[in-house]
């Protein structure tokens, strides 16, 4: 994959997206601040959200596949603490559930990069070769 790097670009679709989950953190956040005096260990979930908070809007502004699987994986490590957060035995259990089904869905969504890029790439080349090819075949005519 001769290349693909990570990268950013910020368009309008990444700026919808960003406002979006702007607003929808904003309003979890106060129920959150309603709910976690209940819960305990306040610090350590909003450290947890925040870092949650800055993967999504890394992968609303991914320039590439590549990149956004990349947001994907830091997702699926961001917020599985948040998962187990209480650290009881359903938590403990719930997270790695969680877990194994994230991991499980990041290994299906790798294949479906790799076969996009292979496929399209192969195409580009592909035609890259007819366009290279076409003025000798068309002088030849």
């Amino acid at each position: 994959m001769d290349g693909v790097v990570l990268g950013f670009k910020i368009d309008a679709l990444g700026r919808f997206f960003a406002t979006f989950i702007s607003i929808i953190w904003v309003l979890v956040l106060i129920y959150a601040f309603a709910y976690m005096p209940h819960d305990g260990d306040e610090e350590r979930f909003f450290g947890l959200y925040l870092l949650v908070y800055g993967t999504l809007n890394g992968m609303d502004f991914s320039a590439n596949l590549l990149t956004i699987y990349v947001f994907f994986e830091l997702l699926t490590l961001t917020s599985f603490p948040m998962v187990l957060h209480t650290c009881t035995h359903e938590s403990i259990m719930g997270a790695l559930k969680y877990l194994f089904y994230s991991m499980g869905g990041a290994y299906v969504a790798l294949f479906g990069v790799f076969a996009i890029y292979r496929y399209i790439w192969a195409a580009a080349n592909l035609s890259r070769v007819v366009l290279l090819m076409l003025p000798v075949f068309l002088t030849r005519i």
